[in-house]
């Protein structure tokens, strides 16, 4: 179709009015545009295969801006837009977590778009002081900068970090393991301020050249090219080491709750050894399997645990880490300098003593040392109160899905160990920041263990989407991934990216596979998010120039 073809379902539109008309670019248009952008990013993120929708779902927005760039109020109006625009996204994305709690889902699908917004409207203001060529691209800064510290705070939720949404095709991100997952959201940003200022330039009439044309497909396929040769090329460890990562499917709401804990144990243990195969190195449990509560104090002569190594034992050489909720009493807690004991978590024993409650993991077996470690990034609002100096007064919003007011322990284990390699085991949400893993890979970890317990909200679609973050982990640090979910998706991700058997139904089962041991180190795990930090310093530096720009033409008019 030629352009003037093109353009003839415009109709009423010359160049002179095009943005600022009252033909099409109506309130209503503009509505349209932000429900197209949200539902573009909505039907990209996975596990909807249409990823390519990415790189043009921030275009209607985009467009939305040229329109009310000069008008009255337009950064508040820009930021309206956007917030209907991500509150689709967010919506059609998580409705599984009214499954288990409904006040978390409406944290996350109205607050958290919100945040989302400040970008676009600092994007918006800073564009009207820097009267250049290249003032679209200062979105990219500014947004990098914010999901970075989005992901710092206690009211973290970086499930919808744009870099994540390319997780369905690891063939076209292998680059990641220099980037991190903000390189996805950088390269996501570009290519659709390449392409919208291509399409900007070609309705407002302007003769287009072959560079305008031919930088576009430039950012799109020269890092493809470079992941599709990385991918097929890239050699894993040498060492492989069996692992059978267990799926008991056992429901949180009745069965974990009614059962005892030797029942549990039981029927744990016989998953764990059915067609059992000596080569196994390690056994993994998922989060919260021993769910009763055991006491740190006692975990030596804790009759569970004891169960559990008593079948150890009967098996030399292999290990077994299981999720646990576990109690400490408040003056067992170790002191750590500069670090105070949190005291709103606290509950009381039938001996009015004070404890904590945590959810943790715990390695049984063949070894000479008790490792543990508990869950640092808890779900806020559900799992925990974030910044508790103000919201202890509001303890009532934590009705918690166990009925736990959990924290997290300041000493802990963050590598455990076995005879044959060192692994870090993530408890379910620390999965989604990609700092814990990277520094866990940097200090030894050879693989990666997710306990997961996702019976709580009963989709394969949440489980999935979980599971394609898992993927962006396994990239970024070139480590084997072995999940093991309660009742959701278990099995095991390549240090490719490459998802290698998996086990994705609601019946108990168990998924065995040898994994491949990586120790060295991606740019990504000794850099860190280099991306990010290049980011703030260049937003910094362009708030500044505004700034003083501003005052500059302030004082001229």
């Amino acid at each position: 179709m030629s352009r003037n073809a093109y353009l003839s379902f415009l109709p009423h539109l010359s160049s002179s009015h095009l943005w600022h008309g009252n033909a099409l670019f109506q309130s209503y248009s503009l509505i349209i545009l932000s429900i197209v952008s949200g539902c573009m990013l909505a039907f990209a993120w996975p596990p909807y295969p249409a990823t390519f929708l990415l790189f043009f779902a921030f275009i209607p927005l985009l467009f939305i801006e040229r329109v009310l760039h000069k008008t009255r109020f337009a950064s508040f109006k820009l930021g309206c837009y956007c917030y209907l625009a991500f509150l689709i996204w967010h919506i059609l994305n998580v409705s599984w977590l009214l499954n288990t709690t409904v006040h978390g889902w409406f944290f996350v699908v109205f607050f958290n778009p919100l945040l989302m917004c400040f970008p676009f409207f600092c994007y918006c203001e800073m564009r009207k002081i820097m009267r250049t060529k290249w003032a679209d691209y200062i979105l990219i800064p500014l947004f990098v900068s914010f999901e970075y510290l989005h992901h710092q705070w206690q009211l973290a939720f970086p499930f919808f970090t744009l870099g994540n949404g390319l997780a369905k095709y690891p063939e076209i991100i292998q680059w990641y393991d220099i980037t991190g997952v903000l390189g996805g959201t950088t390269w996501i940003l570009a290519i659709n301020l390449l392409f919208f200022r291509l399409i900007d330039t070609c309705f407002r009439r302007k003769k287009i050249n072959a560079w305008a044309i031919f930088v576009p497909l430039l950012a799109v396929l020269v890092p493809v090219t470079f992941s599709l040769l990385r991918f097929f090329t890239y050699q894993e460890g040498i060492r492989e080491m069996q692992v059978r990562v267990l799926h008991p499917n056992m429901d949180s709401r009745t069965e974990k709750i009614n059962a005892t804990e030797s029942d549990i144990i039981s029927k744990l243990l016989h998953l764990s050894f059915l067609n059992w195969d000596d080569q196994i190195d390690l056994i993994i449990w998922p989060e919260s399997a021993l769910p009763k509560g055991s006491w740190i104090e006692d975990l030596g002569t804790n009759d569970g645990l004891q169960m559990i190594n008593e079948t150890l034992h009967q098996h030399p050489g292999v290990s077994l880490v299981t999720g646990i909720i576990l109690h400490e009493l408040y003056q067992s807690v170790p002191e750590k300098k500069n670090v105070k004991k949190e005291k709103l978590f606290l509950k009381k024993t039938s001996s009015n003593q004070d404890y904590y409650t945590y959810t943790g993991a715990l390695q049984l077996g063949n070894i000479h040392q008790l490792y543990l470690r508990t869950k640092q990034r808890l779900v806020p609002f559900e799992e925990t109160l974030p910044y508790t100096a103000i919201s202890r007064h509001v303890p009532n919003l934590v009705p918690s899905l166990g009925g736990y007011g959990f924290t997290s322990r300041i000493v802990n284990n963050q590598l455990f160990s076995t005879p044959k390699f060192k692994y870090h085991y993530l408890i379910c949400y620390e999965s989604l920041f990609q700092n814990q893993a990277r520094k866990a890979a940097y200090e030894g970890a050879q693989l990666f263990v997710i306990g997961l317990n996702e019976s709580w909200y009963k989709s394969l679609h949440a489980a999935s989407q979980f599971m394609y973050i898992s993927v962006i982990r396994a990239i970024e640090n070139r480590r084997a991934i072995a999940r093991s979910s309660n009742d959701g998706i278990s099995g095991f991700i390549d240090a490719r990216g490459q998802i290698v058997s998996l086990k994705d139904t609601f019946s108990p089962g168990y998924v065995t596979a040898g994994v491949k041991l990586n120790r060295s180190h991606t740019l990504y795990a000794i850099l860190g998010d280099w991306l990010a930090k290049f980011s703030l310093i260049t937003s910094a530096l362009l708030i500044i120039v505004s700034v003083v720009k501003g005052k500059d033409h302030k004082k001229k008019t």
